[in-house]
């Protein structure tokens, strides 16, 4: 009823709290509530402003009381914090407005040198008013970001061996030609794609996503991937292999500089809470850390009115963006700062290709079930790859991204089925997947993942081994016989060395050739570990 009942909502408990000096925390909570200078209701400005957008929000109750039922309420919100924050960022780079009128002493931010830069009220009113711009834009990252269209590589039948990759697009164009015309258009799609070890899944990637685009003949997406080396390695084969320049690439891998800053950061809070205290307005900080390898011309009006900095823009423009994955799980991980508009702003306009999906750990794939939630939550197609997908994990991600994709229906009155494509080497099969009920989606997603499982096993099972990996049973390892008391005996580690020597060993009588002029006899073999420590 009244702006004071609205903020004895707002309690200590929210966390807004800095306790980096104990000592002094009781004498500076007390003076957070005095304002011997006057409260913000005092400015007249501000007040309008309330009471315009208080009446706006009452008018609009019949269609927020649908979103709430539906659900599209966590869409709605999560637009709303983007523009706000885009706004806030954008402002918190001017210049304060030196004909700003206002009976306040009260100041948002400070500037670079730490001096009162804007007040509070015209800050406000002012994030507001950019806010809303960046809310009259949003579709226009949608539909307005470049693509890459005439690609001739991928256009081109693809060398024999590789026949598997057009049956895949062709089976794609038949299911979309198929039902274009009816009510089943606008619907969402989740590819796996589990094609072998060097049969061409970067390329096929691609033509796939090339054939879902809305026009079947352009490229826009995000190809995240999980190792730096790879994300370069990718980059330059979509340049010579795929076709692809600067002006339709762009490469940005993450830094493991940046990432011992952040366990440095989170080591101590209250270094934290100081340095923002003390640095002015966290609002200007950059959005992105590192450079993006992108030589396009970006021509997009609108970008000017709120993203400065050529890297931004870049980050946002190139129709095709390799990157680590991380620059992407800023999307649904920040808490604060402004770290997460880019990757958000760029989801809008990009569908999204994890590549080899499975490298990741436990704790990873939790937070990639996040981003393909939110993929599928702004309307976009997602699609992983890799050779050895559990089934877990498909189920789990298709989960993931049908949960978003009917928050999306609902939001933008789209069609609530997903369609759902299946690729390897040997076979392609989409369909829909469609119930009442989440479980029961889950179920049927379980029993094609199946069918198509099963039907990749036999074909396998037909090819002659090129290649056979060994597994060693070590669970007699747990029973070691080491002491800790007193030190003896062999620690589990280095029991688990002993049996790789001793099973290489194994392999080496087994498998080996007898040089012809020294009679020794020589084999080659590989030991496979998950991480470096244990190397």
């Amino acid at each position: 009823n009244d702006i004071k009942s609205l903020l004895k909502n707002i309690t200590s408990e929210w966390g807004y709290q800095n306790k980096y000096d104990e000592a002094d925390f009781a004498k500076r909570v007390k003076e957070c509530f005095v304002f011997p200078q006057g409260f913000i209701s005092q400015s007249k400005t501000w007040m309008k402003q309330v009471q315009k957008w208080s009446a706006r929000l009452l008018h609009e109750q019949p269609q927020t009381k649908v979103l709430i039922s539906n659900g599209a309420w966590r869409v709605a919100l999560h637009h709303s914090r983007l523009c706000l924050m885009l706004g806030d960022h954008y402002y918190s780079s001017c210049e304060a407005d030196s004909t700003w009128q206002s009976p306040l002493t009260l100041y948002a931010n400070t500037d670079k040198n730490r001096q009162l830069k804007q007040k509070l009220d015209e800050h406000l009113v002012k994030v507001s008013a950019n806010a809303l711009r960046v809310g009259q834009m949003l579709s226009r990252f949608t539909t307005d970001m470049e693509v890459a269209t005439d690609v001739l590589a991928l256009k081109r039948k693809s060398p024999q061996g590789y026949e598997w990759q057009d049956t895949a697009v062709s089976k794609i164009s038949a299911f979309r030609k198929q039902h274009e015309q009816s009510e089943e258009k606008g619907y969402g799609c989740f590819i796996v794609n589990m094609a072998s070890t060097g049969c061409g899944k970067t390329f096929a990637n691609a033509k796939i996503m090339r054939a879902l685009s809305s026009d079947a003949q352009s490229l826009r997406y995000v190809l995240a991937l999980g190792l730096r080396t790879l994300t370069l390695q990718t980059g330059d084969e979509y340049r010579e292999r795929i076709g692809l320049d600067n002006s339709e690439l762009a490469v940005l891998i993450g830094s493991a500089a940046v990432k011992e800053l952040h366990d440095k950061k989170r080591a101590s809070l209250a270094e934290e809470e100081l340095s923002f205290e003390s640095q002015g307005s966290e609002s200007e900080e950059s959005l992105l850390d590192e450079d993006v390898n992108y030589d396009g011309a970006i021509t997009v009006d609108f970008l000017e009115a709120v993203i400065r900095q050529d890297k931004d823009k870049a980050f946002l423009y190139a129709p095709v963006l390799a990157c680590t994955i991380d620059h992407l799980m800023a999307a649904t991980e920040t808490t604060r700062g402004g770290r997460y508009i880019l990757p958000c702003l760029r989801l809008l306009s990009s569908d999204l290709v994890i590549d080899e999906v499975d490298d990741f750990d436990g704790q990873d794939l939790i937070a990639i079930g996040r981003l393909i939630h939110m993929a599928g939550m702004l309307g976009r197609k997602v699609m992983i790859s890799s050779a050895t997908i559990a089934p877990a994990l498909a189920e789990g991600f298709f989960n993931s991204y049908q949960e978003g994709w009917l928050l999306h229906s609902q939001f933008r009155s789209a069609h609530p089925k997903v369609a759902c494509v299946w690729v390897d080497e040997f076979t392609s099969q989409i369909s829909f997947v469609e119930a009442d009920k989440a479980a029961e989606r889950c179920q049927i997603y379980e029993k094609q993942h199946q069918k198509f499982i099963v039907s990749r096993i036999q074909s396998l099972s037909n090819q002659v081994a090129k290649r056979k990996g060994v597994i060693v049973d070590c669970a007699d390892l747990y029973n070691s016989d080491y002491d800790a008391s007193s030190n003896e005996g062999r620690t589990l580690e280095q029991s688990y060395f002993e049996k790789i020597k001793q099973s290489a060993i194994s392999l080496h009588q087994q498998h080996h050739t007898v040089d012809a002029i020294t009679g020794k006899r020589v084999s080659f073999g590989v030991v496979r570990v998950a991480n470096i420590p244990p190397c």
